[in-house]
């Protein structure tokens, strides 16, 4: 198979089984990792564990045939979810944690995700120097002796840890759905801890297929599990992707919460009778935090978009909570990392303490008017126009207003409006979100009319 270069992805390795990514390119990267380990003397010990898809255990072992070759002892443990992979290597100290997954992606699709010894997983550039060595043939010489490989089982101490760090207050019905994934393989454990939760499981028989309802949980493969809360009167539902790092709720009356609401739901909570924290979102994140958390001392952090720099950023300001809107939420006193299940277990938790349905506590929250606009720009221009735009709202709106680590944000009293380039289409997005309906019409034309002033300009 010729290499191709477009599975080094920003925070994975992620391709088409067969097509793109085979046993022999994972044999390599394997073999890459092994060599970025010796050269940066990073250690030499590494945990793998695999999702539920039909290519995973195959490119498994080949990626460890390739790492082991380099001397890298690997301790396997084999098909698990991705909190109790990765629990396993952050709680083992393991130089890295490798998963073997395609998270949300269809079923044709497999990859890797690497983390390092904190939690966090690794960023582009890490990713890209893998693809490098595998390109120009870089490799480290083979060990004189292969890398020890031991096998381990990683459930009994994640649902260990996951028991200890949660209590219920009052009983709760809960709808969880699994989506045939991997979070099959420990959900029913993780609830039987816990005799106040009636959790209803389903969708819980693994299928590499996800036949139920797909790997993603975007709106459109939700409506199941909306439907089944509300005809069993369930006080919350939530869903998990293929691998388990994602989750989204949904209230008892069937309608979904935004994670921007969650995060603002389970941020309350935290933060009460404390003298604040840290809270971490990305720049496409709801000003909604801002608004009902600094008051109670938070210090909103505003990242760049991709989940990496979500658990980073987390970890070096020892933040309360992060979390941003495609579906991802870290709680780092519980784990540094974004497992999923800890998120949902959060908000069961929260939602235990209040004498009030879900569906009011997400009333009560004030409701913002956002909007997301796709404006297509050749690929050759659409940088050079993000640059003029950040040159021009630097003479503007250079008093503070102005955030360009991810595209161009500026902010207002009454909202907001964030430009970025897509990374993979001839497309850039205007992002804006106010208080109220004038005020987005007022903020959405202005900024539009920048942005296609500029476009017409470079095309």
């Amino acid at each position: 198979m010729q290499l191709d270069r477009t599975i080094f992805r920003a925070y994975d390795i992620r391709g088409v089984y067969g097509k793109t990514i085979d046993e022999d390119v994972m044999r390599d990267i394997g073999r890459a990792v092994g060599t970025i380990m010796l050269r940066r003397v990073m250690g030499r010990e590494l945990l793998i564990g695999n999702d539920i898809r039909a290519s995973s255990l195959v490119l498994s072992e080949a990626f460890v045939e390739g790492v082991r070759s380099m001397g890298v002892n690997v301790t396997d443990v084999g098909t698990a979810s991705f909190g109790a992979a990765i629990f396993a290597g952050w709680k083992g100290k393991f130089d890295i944690t490798a998963y073997v997954t395609a998270s949300h992606n269809p079923p044709e699709w497999n990859g890797v995700k690497f983390f390092d010894k904190s939690g966090v997983g690794f960023f582009e550039e890490v990713n890209i120097e893998v693809g490098r060595i595998l390109i120009d043939n870089d490799f480290e010489k083979p060990a004189m002796a292969a890398g020890r490989l031991s096998k381990a089982d990683a459930k009994p101490a994640y649902l260990g840890h996951v028991k200890s760090v949660f209590a219920f207050s009052k009983p709760l019905k809960a709808v969880v759905d699994c989506g045939n994934g991997s979070t099959s393989l420990v959900a029913r454990a993780v609830f039987s801890m816990f005799p106040q939760i009636d959790a209803d499981i389903i969708f819980d028989d693994v299928d590499p297929m996800f036949p139920a309802r797909g790997a993603d949980i975007e709106k459109e493969n939700m409506q199941k599990l909306r439907e089944h809360v509300v005809a069993t009167g369930a006080d919350i539902g939530v869903a998990f992707d293929g691998d388990g790092d994602r989750v989204n709720v949904v209230d008892d009356k069937g309608n979904i919460v935004t994670m921007d609401q969650l995060l603002t739901m389970i941020g309350e909570d935290m933060l009460k009778g404390t003298a604040g924290g840290h809270v971490i979102a990305n720049v496409e994140c709801s000003m909604l935090l801002e608004k009902l958390l600094a008051p109670m001392g938070a210090k909103v952090v505003r990242v760049p978009v991709g989940h990496t720099f979500m658990m980073q950023a987390a970890q070096k300001y020892d933040a309360v909570l992060g979390g941003e809107s495609s579906y991802h939420c870290v709680i780092p006193s519980y784990m540094p990392f974004d497992d999923a299940m800890v998120a949902a277990l959060k908000v069961m938790e929260v939602l235990s303490k209040r004498n009030e349905r879900l569906s009011d506590i997400v009333a009560r929250m004030p409701v913002f008017t956002k909007e997301r606009i796709n404006i297509n720009c050749p690929d050759g221009a659409k940088f050079q126009v993000l640059e003029r735009l950040k040159e021009k709202f630097a003479t503007s709106f250079g008093d503070g207003r102005l955030n360009t680590m991810d595209g161009v944000r500026v902010n207002m009293d009454d909202g907001w409006a964030l430009i970025r380039c897509s990374n993979t289409s001839p497309m850039v997005r205007l992002t804006v979100e106010a208080t109220d309906a004038a005020a987005f019409e007022r903020i959405k034309s202005e900024f539009l009319g920048h942005l296609n002033g500029e476009i017409a300009k470079a095309v």
